[in-house]
């Protein structure tokens, strides 16, 4: 709105709290910004509609000076909305969905909303400066990239943790099955059912000695051992009986009752001890 003529124009240069974001367009006026509005001041009096320079002024505040201030009020919703925002991540499931949502967002407000300077030079872009330092903007935007970063990695450190313990209840339970491929086995079952190992049989004392009858049997033994080629054989020993056919003195033909020790199927021991049927 433009003074009367013959008005005579404000001057806001005795109230310092005013003037902190003033911007100074020229020296005919200026434009006070506040946080519920922004007011433009001519310095010298306006003369009516015949005056040029209040006419040109007045088209500018109402173009170019307004999208600057509109600009701003649009960086200042999207900020109270994304502040919102951020402190609802933690009040429920999911929080890394909505954080990544969020951080999305916080992206897109930067590259679309978040421009520092409308003109390459000029009036307008300190229009903007001034409205945004009211609300704190650029502290506030500050303080919600900086929050969403430790949103993020106090997400990040859970979902890690999380990961390694599966992975670790993955490795025991798969662990078996592992021993099972590599030894060449196809049935799990024998991990469980598997007879235990043999206990090894305790060492010889070495006080004791050995009596004539052992020492005697195990020269008999090394006597009667098979062959070389026999000897990869194991060792069994049981009583045989054998049953020949012969004659006699007289020469009749009789059968005669053989009997021995037989080891892997040599008969060694005693000499055989024939009977007549």
């Amino acid at each position: 709105m433009r003074l009367l003529p013959g008005a005579e124009p404000f001057t806001h240069d005795g109230v310092p709290v005013l003037t902190a974001d003033t911007v100074h367009i020229s020296a005919d006026w200026s434009a006070l910004v506040l946080r519920h509005g922004t007011a433009f001041i001519g310095h010298r009096p306006d003369h009516g509609p015949t005056d040029s320079f209040y006419g040109y002024a007045e088209l500018h505040t109402r173009s170019v000076y307004f999208d600057a201030l509109l600009f701003g009020v649009i960086q200042r919703d999207h900020i109270d909305q994304l502040t919102e925002d951020l402190t609802d991540v933690f009040t429920g499931p999911r929080e890394a969905t909505r954080l990544a949502t969020l951080k999305r967002r916080i992206a897109h407000f930067r590259s679309t909303y978040w421009r520092q300077h409308l003109t390459t030079h000029g009036t307008a872009n300190d229009l903007l400066t001034a409205y945004k330092n009211q609300y704190r903007l650029p502290e506030r935007f500050t303080d919600i990239l900086a929050e969403a970063a430790d949103h993020n990695r106090l997400i990040q450190t859970r979902e890690n943790q999380q990961i390694s313990g599966a992975l670790g209840i993955i490795t025991i339970l798969g662990l078996p099955l592992t021993i099972i491929q590599v030894l060449g086995d196809q049935t799990p079952r024998h991990l469980i059912t598997a007879p235990p190992p043999p206990l090894s049989p305790p060492p010889p004392s070495s006080s004791s000695t050995p009596s004539a009858g052992a020492t005697q049997a195990a020269e008999t033994v090394r006597t009667n051992r098979p062959t070389t080629s026999d000897r990869a054989l194991p060792i069994q020993a049981t009583q045989a009986r054998r049953l020949d056919d012969g004659y006699d003195e007289s020469g009749r033909r009789v059968s005669v009752l053989t009997t021995g020790l037989s080891v892997s199927g040599h008969i060694v021991g005693s000499p055989f001890q024939p009977s007549r049927l």
